[in-house]
């Protein structure tokens, strides 16, 4: 068995005995052929090309067969032979002793594993034992530059609004904390998005009704991260917060703009489409459900 290499999983994994290495961020690159395919998540590519902070687990340092990229310990990738027992067991052990806790104590029960291809999906059951394992589809977009409608006319009494330090200087505005917490699900902090992303919000009396941010920007590229709370749905203001994302986008020379959403959401897929993205491809995805106690 092979030491576990100290990196940015000190106190998380301490001096355990184990057949995995996290890789410093200038090696991380080296696991980019394992991942061939995937290079619609930008997520994983910023953080293999060192734009995005993340842990990159690999069996070997130095000719790695098998990776686990995790990006704040919230978004999961795997790639390589699944068929590595050593390193499935010590998945299983780190998953259970260090992320099942993290996000227990969130009160977050359920998170999402993107996998290269289907022979994963069998391993994956022995990484979760005893866990709910959904298999499921979702689909990438890209923003294909064409000509399109801009859509800028919001229902009367809601304002469009910058997400910025005026914005959350407003402590009294309703729904502040899932921005904040949208706003940190790929940014280490409030700062570190302010820093290096940007987004909008629809406000209306008082009340946070949706929140368009861009996300892992790195180089000429983000991804759109969006939600409108259920009882504003309907209005056009997810349209009208993407369009206008991506004239911003524009003006910081971002070229290229991804969208990624659930093969079975449908007015996701259709926001999307209105405001100009072309679909890119379909690939898998596990939701797995921290199991009980």
């Amino acid at each position: 068995m092979l030491c576990l290499r100290i990196g940015n999983l000190t106190g998380l994994l301490g001096n355990r005995i184990g057949s995995m290495f996290e890789l410093q961020p200038s090696e991380t690159v080296k696991v980019e052929p394992l991942f061939e395919g995937m290079g619609y998540h930008l997520g994983l590519y910023a953080v293999l090309h060192g734009g995005v902070s993340g842990e990159v687990i690999v069996d070997f340092p130095k000719h790695p067969h098998t990776a686990l990229v995790s990006i704040h310990q919230s978004r999961f990738f795997l790639a390589g032979s699944p068929h590595d027992s050593a390193f499935i067991k010590e998945l299983r052990n780190f998953f259970a002793g260090t992320i099942y806790p993290r996000f227990l104590e969130k009160h977050e029960k359920a998170f999402l594993v993107y996998y290269v291809s289907g022979d994963w999906s069998a391993a994956l059951a022995d990484i979760f034992p005893g866990a709910d394992l959904i298999h499921a589809e979702r689909q990438y977009y890209e923003y294909a530059h064409l000509h399109r409608d801009r859509f800028t006319s919001l229902p009367a009494g809601f304002e469009l609004r910058s997400v910025d330090r005026v914005l959350l200087a407003s402590q009294d505005l309703k729904n502040m904390n899932a921005l904040v917490e949208e706003m940190c699900s790929e940014r280490g902090s409030v700062e570190d998005f302010l820093q290096n992303s940007f987004g909008f919000c629809v406000v209306y009396q008082g009340e946070i009704a949706g929140v368009c941010l861009s996300e892992y920007n790195y180089l000429d590229r983000c991804e759109v991260g969006i939600f409108t709370m259920e009882e504003f749905r309907r209005r056009g203001l997810a349209t009208v917060m993407t369009s206008t994302l991506i004239d911003y986008a524009g003006g910081k020379g971002i070229n290229r703009i991804g969208w990624h959403c659930f093969s079975s959401n449908t007015p996701s897929i259709a926001t999307a489409l209105k405001v100009g993205f072309v679909k890119q491809a379909d690939y898998p995805v596990c939701i797995v459900r921290i199991p009980p106690g």
